[in-house]
């Protein structure tokens, strides 16, 4: 879905990843809108969740080298056409 590429674009864009409030930034969307893609990405191995060390209300999210394979072949595939 669209909402998945774009979470998913702006993680391939941060690689290191992000927390999930600059993800909704990012996106301009709410924190709500933004973990509910996630946690879809999460469910299917595309994306990993850690909790900061410093502050547990604090989540970081990143793309999974499988999430990064999926996507780098759904851009191609966006790119041909």
């Amino acid at each position: 879905t669209l909402p998945r590429f774009d979470v998913m674009a702006a993680l391939y864009r941060r690689r290191d990843g992000v927390t999930m409030s600059e993800l909704s930034r990012m996106l301009l969307v709410s924190n709500g809108n933004a973990t509910a893609v996630v946690d879809r990405l999460e469910a299917d191995g595309h994306v990993r969740r850690t909790q900061s060390e410093v502050d547990r209300r604090t989540v970081h999210v990143a793309l999974t080298a499988e999430g990064l394979a999926v996507f780098e072949a759904m851009a191609e595939g966006h790119e041909a056409e």
